[in-house]
């Protein structure tokens, strides 16, 4: 995670994906992407990759995009992500953390 001038956060998950929270900092957007919403899109990211539902994907031009997995409030598994880049992919996997 880092601290940037961009008005908020990134976080890179591994050494292949790299997000903003918000996504996008321009004035527009601003009223769109709340702070309580980024804040629970960032817990849930983060508690995807630690919990092992997080994959990234890779193209030979370094294209990349992501897959995550969540838990919906019934207990269902929802997919969200980035737009997967074309060509062949290498595809990248955490185990989950183990519980302490």
């Amino acid at each position: 995670m880092a601290c940037t001038s961009f008005p908020g956060v990134y976080v890179s998950y591994g050494d292949v994906v790299e997000i903003g929270y918000p996504m996008c900092g321009c004035e527009d957007c601003k009223e769109v992407e709340l702070p309580e919403s980024e804040a629970e899109r960032l817990e849930a990211d983060v508690m995807a990759f630690v919990g092992g539902t997080f994959t990234a994907y890779e193209n030979s031009e370094g294209r990349t995009g992501y897959h995550v997995e969540y838990l919906d409030d019934r207990g269902r598994s929802v997919g969200a992500g980035a737009s997967t880049p074309a060509g062949e992919l290498r595809e990248h996997r955490w185990d989950p953390w183990p519980s302490r």
